[in-house]
């Protein structure tokens, strides 16, 4: 090198020096050894670690779309007019990041609920929203349809079921963002 640094006289001299009676390529398998043991030990652990971060991850966004559907029921329960009934009788209930987790990623979704009370609640609510559709009165199936729903989630949450906390609260989030954007509107 042209323009190299002097190099730097060390005060001290270094030896490397083996352990005695070893021979180097013994150190070497038994250090491989340690290493191949410890990593057949340390994948798996590495798996669940991993694993339960995502499912920590989804179960909030699992109960939030839930809360979402619940929502919509409970704000067209409080107006009790017929017109706000029509909206939720008249859409299928959206439980798309519910449906989709179920089925790319159902070992997520049994972490997080191993009993799946949460697919066989989607699936009651949906078949429950279909049997409320075929009613004439759209008042009356809507105010059917809410009282069953909150029946439901308060059995569910009071058996264990379901995380009652996480529903309630996602529930309550969500009614207070909407409550927000309608005053924000009105202004």
């Amino acid at each position: 090198m042209l323009f190299a640094p002097p190099p730097v006289p060390i005060p001290f001299p270094i030896h490397v020096v083996d352990p005695p009676g070893m021979a180097g390529w013994l150190i070497a398998v038994i250090s491989g050894a340690v290493g191949f043991v410890l990593a057949i030990v340390a994948e798996p652990l590495k798996g669940y670690v991993m694993e339960t971060v995502a499912a920590r991850k989804v179960k909030p966004i699992l109960y939030t779309e839930l809360a979402s559907w619940v929502t919509n029921l409970y704000r067209a329960n409080k107006g009790k007019t017929k017109d706000k009934f029509h909206h939720v009788l008249r859409n299928h209930p959206d439980f798309s990041k519910m449906d989709w987790y179920a089925l790319h990623h159902l070992n997520l979704v049994l972490r997080i609920d191993p009993r799946c009370e949460l697919l066989k609640m989607q699936t009651m609510f949906r078949g429950i929203w279909e049997s409320a559709g075929e009613e004439q009165d759209e008042l009356t199936a809507g105010v059917v349809l809410c009282a069953t729903v909150k029946t439901t989630l308060d059995i569910m949450g009071k058996l264990g079921a379901i995380d009652a906390k996480l529903i309630d609260s996602s529930i309550a989030a969500e009614m207070a963002e909407r409550d927000r954007r309608e005053n924000f509107v009105k202004k």
